[in-house]
């Protein structure tokens, strides 16, 4: 079940003046609701590290156990 909550938001006067220009009577609460979804998705990461970390192993090349560690060892000499 989808449920929603009422919030009172204090928006600078430019801001709203846009937002009125941008939607129509009854369509405001709607297109806040999409930007704030936008903005959350762009701002999420992966709620698992080790998604995120296998997703790239399509990305690097295939590595030996020993070139990892030589990669690894490269910069700690």
């Amino acid at each position: 079940m989808d449920t929603t909550k009422r919030v009172t938001f204090t928006l600078p006067d430019y801001v709203y003046r846009q937002l009125s220009l941008l939607t129509v009577p009854g369509q405001v609460s709607q297109f806040v609701t999409e930007a704030v979804r936008e903005k959350i998705a762009d701002r999420q990461t992966s709620p698992d590290p080790v998604d995120e970390f296998l997703k790239l192993s399509g990305v690097f090349p295939k590595m030996t156990i020993k070139q990892i560690k030589e990669a690894v060892n490269l910069g700690r000499k």
